[in-house]
């Protein structure tokens, strides 16, 4: 007896599929992929200083390092932190030509300009020409302030008082122009470095039309803001404390003063990336003395304030 020839093909009804024996089965669909992680911008810390009298010709304050960070932040990064008093010139016209000097923990730029070893910066916007002690780096037409720039190399410590005076440099001013002059002291050794001069169209610092400020910068924020470098844990920005006290213009403290952390919950890069700040940085404030506090830390750091 013959039997009869089977086909072996089932036909699925009613919507279903056709099945063929040891054929693959269908392919599932690909789960989305997840979403990216979040990305993390430093903040960096401020405070402004109000005074009384709206024109000036000479600024005073010191700079007492309370921890720096560590070496690797230079060494393993190329990164720096950076504290400064910024000021705004006197113009005519009350446009922007302000000014900064502080301390920087290498002489690295994003203009192209290093030296190797911590620095005192100096700059006013479009002063120049600039003089300075041979072993500065003096930034010729620097693009950011188009000025000349002056980078002092100076070793700075932990726990010692540096005293910055700007006031009229050596080679004096003339109904056109005034040559402003930086000096800052080392308190402890009572010894003096001439930092350099800078030469402006500005005779007096107007601290009523831009109020005088101390900031203090970490560069990772350049890095996540300007380059897309991805940071997805607070803990990778390194920690550093600077405190900026008995700030004077024209020998008069302030009658005011206030501090801010810049940014909010989250910034954007220049690419459009969303950003969040973090929260990890502090700035503490006693009367007109501050103290920043830059990066993450575990524990506070040691508070300079208490007790002045």
């Amino acid at each position: 007896m013959r039997w009869p020839i089977v086909a072996f093909v089932i036909l699925a009804g009613c919507g279903g599929e056709t099945v063929v024996p040891g054929a693959p089965p269908p392919v599932a669909p690909r789960p989305p992929p997840p979403p990216p992680p979040t990305a993390w911008t430093p903040a960096n810390t401020y405070a402004t200083y109000r005074f009384a009298d709206t024109l000036v010709s000479r600024l005073e304050w010191t700079m007492l390092p309370v921890q720096l960070p560590p070496a690797t932040l230079h060494t393993e990064k190329a990164l720096l932190h950076y504290w400064a008093l910024q000021f705004q010139l006197d113009t005519p016209n009350d446009e922007l030509v302000g000014g900064y000097v502080g301390l920087q923990t290498n002489g690295r730029s994003v203009f192209g300009a290093s030296h190797d070893t911590p620095v005192i910066n100096f700059s006013i916007w479009r002063a120049r020409p600039a003089r300075a002690p041979a072993n500065a780096i003096l930034q010729r037409g620097n693009p950011e302030c188009k000025c000349d720039q002056i980078q002092l190399p100076f070793v700075f410590e932990e726990d010692r008082s540096y005293r910055f005076v700007l006031d009229e440099g050596p080679s004096g001013s003339t109904e056109i122009d005034r040559w402003w002059g930086l000096w800052v002291t080392d308190v402890d050794a009572d010894s003096t470095v001439f930092v350099g001069e800078v030469l402006s169209k500005q005779h007096h610092i107007n601290t009523a039309l831009y109020p005088m400020a101390s900031w203090a910068e970490d560069l990772h924020w350049w890095h996540t803001i300007g380059r897309d470098s991805v940071y997805v844990d607070c803990s990778r920005f390194d920690a550093s404390s600077l405190a900026v006290l008995d700030v004077l213009a024209d020998s008069v403290a302030p009658n005011g003063t206030s501090t801010a952390i810049s940014g909010g919950n989250t910034t954007t890069s220049l690419s459009g990336r969303e950003l969040k700040v973090c929260r990890t940085a502090t700035v503490w404030r006693r009367g007109s003395d501050v103290q920043h506090n830059l990066g993450y830390w575990e524990e506070p750091p040691k508070n300079v304030l208490k007790g002045r």
